[in-house]
């Protein structure tokens, strides 16, 4: 028997991912789901032959799961990750944007904390071997020091953006970003998007060691040529004073580097890839059983998205803006007002 209890929350397409990564684990049992439509949470649970509900707090009080993932847009996240805590769940699983403002972001962070609950987010790249790779090199002497880095997206800042931020704060050791800059472009189409948001922001990040990282995410980014699928299209390129890496997400890590003749080239591909989601959850088991931190702990997870959203407040204020900033703003509001 295994020795946690899950349940979903949101029974779209991406809970597929979760459902799966439930299933591959053996600490793990999906034991039941929860949708306000009732048609999408019949069809969920009688694939993954689970308990059916249609109030989430209603799951909660007669299933009493340990973990939780919560899979829905990211309207609904502060509330349900804050029933899901003062419930006793164990463990927590957010989708990415972990919120819609940063003042939902930290009522998310410190209410787990206080209820002894381990809130992550679903930025699973950090399990995924070529950044894993990426994280040792730029924390050794491979191609020197690290002094200007790239990255780009397919999805906008609000979609593929919170995976591209946590890469970045990943590989680099999740160091402090002191300051930003950023513009967006195609705001009128932000309602089109999944989670409304700008479709293309190119930004500017000064690390406190001076680096500096460019980003380009959403729709009108360089495309890789060789790589067909677009939500495959995450890069992440540094230089280096001894060289230079370049990581595409399930296809490579390269190094070129002064202390050996040609690009060394790690391969991946997408079954690591899909490996990245249940090696997520063990890890959360792994913290549940015996303590420590998961690495895309509440507090880390929090970090990206007050970047996203400086981001954005550097976009109304035509200026840089300096980190930390007040939780309180809520810049996307006002460069999207809701409909």
């Amino acid at each position: 028997m295994a020795d946690f209890k899950a349940a979903i929350i949101g029974c779209g397409g991406r809970a597929n991912c979760h459902a799966g990564g439930f299933q591959d684990v053996e600490d793990t049992d999906l034991v039941a789901v929860a949708d306000l439509d009732k048609e999408r949470a019949d069809a969920f649970a009688e694939k993954y032959s689970a308990q059916v509900y249609y109030d989430a707090e209603k799951m909660l009080d007669e299933v009493k799961p340990d973990i939780v993932s919560i899979v829905t847009r990211e309207h609904p996240r502060r509330k349900l990750t804050v029933m899901c805590a003062e419930a006793g769940v164990k463990g927590i699983i957010a989708e990415k944007p972990m919120a819609r403002t940063l003042a939902e972001a930290y009522e998310m962070v410190e209410k787990c904390e206080e209820k002894n609950c381990v809130l992550t987010v679903c930025q699973q790249m950090r399990f995924c071997t070529e950044f894993i790779q990426a994280r040792e090199i730029l924390s050794g002497d491979e191609i020197g020091r690290p002094y200007f880095m790239r990255a780009t997206c397919y999805g906008a800042l609000m979609e593929q953006g919170p995976h591209m931020i946590d890469m970045i704060l990943y590989v680099i050791g999740d160091r402090k970003v002191v300051s930003v800059m950023a513009q967006v472009d195609e705001v009128e189409k932000s309602h089109d998007m999944v989670h409304p948001c700008p479709v293309f922001t190119v930004g500017y990040l000064k690390l406190d060691d001076d680096t500096r990282v460019v980003i380009e995410s959403g729709r009108t980014f360089p495309k890789i040529p060789e790589i067909d699928s677009l939500w495959l299209q995450k890069r992440l390129e540094a230089l280096g004073t001894e060289g230079m890496m370049d990581v595409v997400v399930a296809n490579y890590c390269k190094v070129l580097s002064t202390k050996k003749l040609g690009w060394q080239v790690t391969e991946s591909s997408i079954d690591d890839w899909n490996a990245a989601t249940p090696r997520f959850i063990e890890e959360l088991c792994q913290v549940l059983r015996s303590g420590g931190e998961h690495r895309n702990g509440g507090r880390e997870s929090l970090a990206g998205f007050e970047i996203i959203t400086a981001l954005y407040q550097s976009v109304l204020s035509k200026s840089a803006v300096e980190l930390p900033v007040d939780r309180n703003i809520t810049p996307l509001e006002e460069i999207v007002p809701e409909q």
